[in-house]
């Protein structure tokens, strides 16, 4: 019986425009270790709240091969669930604020071994999908989508996926942030310190932007792909 994966290939969208390179590269691979530290400690601080600690825990172990910078802004990384994903991707959108990024999710195989150090040199239909998502992503000018799934699961996801998105392109880092933060079960309280904004801005923002539905949908769409996975 053949193993299933979720690769994910991240890319940042006009990246040729940014005017400090070296420093934005400096925020990528940070934002990429604290990833890869969250994934294998299961846990994010040890003041973090018990729904942070339960969200954190459900994607300790999912890492196959860690979150890996490869060519230029790119990076990518092999999961062997998708539990937390969306919470990864959001973090590091907010991280990288204002820059905008696009991400290829894909289902598929791995033909060669895993490299549990780096997310390279291996080969499989989870990394030609991703690939193929990232280039369909360019020509549409979209932002997330998955491959690998049936016909009719894809439609619904990856126009879900191009509403979501969307509902937090263009918006202050503030947005992904909250976004991030109610996708890890945090009190709005908790995110409202971080962020350096009011709980009654954040429920505002919340409430506008439609963000509890979205988290909903994110939460939803990494179940579909871990029934998918076999989880």
């Amino acid at each position: 019986m053949t193993t299933s994966y979720l690769a994910i290939i991240g890319d940042v969208i006009a990246s040729r425009t940014i005017a400090d390179r070296p420093a934005f590269q400096r925020r990528l691979r940070r934002t990429l270790a604290a990833r890869n530290a969250e994934r294998v400690s299961g846990d994010e601080s040890p003041a973090a709240e018990d729904a942070v600690r339960a969200m954190a825990a459900k994607g300790a172990g999912a890492l196959a091969s860690p979150y890996t910078l490869t060519l230029g802004d790119e990076f990518q990384v092999l999961l062997r669930r998708a539990s937390g994903c969306f919470l990864d991707l959001l973090r590091i959108s907010a991280d990288l604020y204002p820059e905008r990024m696009r991400f290829a999710l894909a289902l598929g195989e791995i033909d060669t071994d895993l490299n549990s150090e780096q997310a390279i040199g291996m080969d499989g239909s989870a990394f030609h999908r991703a690939r193929a998502g990232i280039d369909q992503l360019k020509a549409d000018h979209g932002q997330c989508r998955v491959d690998g799934l049936a016909p009719q699961q894809a439609r619904l996801v990856n126009n879900g996926l191009t509403l979501a998105f969307g509902r937090l392109d263009g918006a202050r880092g503030s947005r992904l942030a909250l976004a991030a933060g109610l996708l890890a079960g945090e009190p709005v309280a908790e995110i409202a310190r971080r962020v350096g904004k009011s709980e009654q801005t954040l429920y505002k923002t919340a409430r506008t932007a439609d963000l509890h539905a979205t988290v909903g949908f994110l939460r939803a769409v990494e179940d579909e792909l871990d029934l998918v996975l076999g989880i």
